[in-house]
């Protein structure tokens, strides 16, 4: 039964890490975006990681006695990576390969810097290390400054909303409902300047809470949806909350051209019933007439 099990346990492994597997002395090969994403998530989730450990009174025996192969296997294999998508999967393996002490090491020892606790400290390190000439994963971070207006104080959010559901290898409500349910807390570690769109989205998010993972669902499993990200800006900045003009006018313009897809296909499954009745009803009449003959 125990091998049973161990075989199980290891076939679901490989195929969520690809036919030929991947450990941590593999050399991967991602695309930058991939890797620009991996990154960020790891200083993310390591920095959830850890202010759990802080509050953990065996933390300290841990920091000491998990080495980098224990983390590797933990973290990107069976810990916060295990659901998302195969490359993200590799990125958080070669982000911790091959540049672990940089990106990692303001996390692992005993006493952790309090800079590196705040989501404020979370953001300024993975900006700079993710761009950094050793790590190379990303470009050199814009700074986004305060948002304008609304409109861009949605859209930022929305921009959230689809870099957090873009690593799920399926949407389904679970995941919507731990998407939203972080969603206003990590603004914090996605934008440089996020009081504003920490407060629209309590505001919009709490209201709008059902319609919203409703929402997600549908369009994140839409295989006719090619821009998921362009949908929920129009849905979210433009139907739900009319922040953005533009959106609006979008919105209301895809709602119509669903109802004409949806009656177009009405229209044709009616055709093709006649078509199919009258080719039944002349094959009966052809039988009839061969069985008189």
């Amino acid at each position: 039964m125990k091998q049973q099990e161990e075989a199980r346990l290891a076939r679901e492994a490989r195929e969520r890490l690809g036919p030929a597997g991947v450990t941590p002395d593999t050399p991967i090969s991602l695309q930058r975006t991939d890797y620009c994403k991996a990154c960020y998530t790891v200083v993310e989730e390591f920095h959830k990681w850890t202010i759990r450990q802080l509050h953990n009174p065996n933390a300290e025996e841990r920091n000491k006695t998990m080495t980098r192969h224990e983390l590797v296997e933990w973290f990107c294999k069976t810990g916060p990576f295990e659901h998302w998508k195969q490359p993200l999967i590799h990125g958080c393996i070669k982000t911790m390969q091959d540049h672990h002490e940089e990106v990692l090491a303001p996390f692992l020892g005993v006493h952790v810097a309090q800079e590196y606790t705040t989501l404020a400290g979370v953001f300024a390190h993975k900006v700079s290390v993710c761009a950094s000439p050793t790590v190379d994963a990303c470009d050199a971070w814009v700074p986004e400054g305060r948002p304008k207006n609304e409109c861009e104080t949605c859209r930022r959010l929305v921009a959230d909303l689809h870099w957090s559901l873009s690593r799920e290898v399926k949407v389904n409500a679970t995941i919507a409902k731990k998407v939203l349910g972080v969603l206003c807390m990590e603004a914090g570690m996605r934008h440089d300047k996020p009081m504003e769109v920490e407060a629209f989205c309590h505001e919009h998010v709490d209201e709008h809470w059902d319609e919203l993972q409703r929402m997600l669902v549908k369009v994140y499993n839409d295989a006719s949806i090619p821009d998921k990200g362009e949908a929920m800006r129009n849905r979210l900045c433009g139907m739900l909350t009319a922040t953005c003009d533009e959106d609006i006018v979008k919105s209301h313009k895809d709602a119509l051209e669903r109802k004409e897809k949806e009656k177009k296909k009405r229209m044709e499954a009616r055709e093709a019933n006649k078509i199919g009745n009258r080719k039944k009803k002349l094959e009966a009449a052809a039988a009839e007439h061969k069985d008189e003959l």
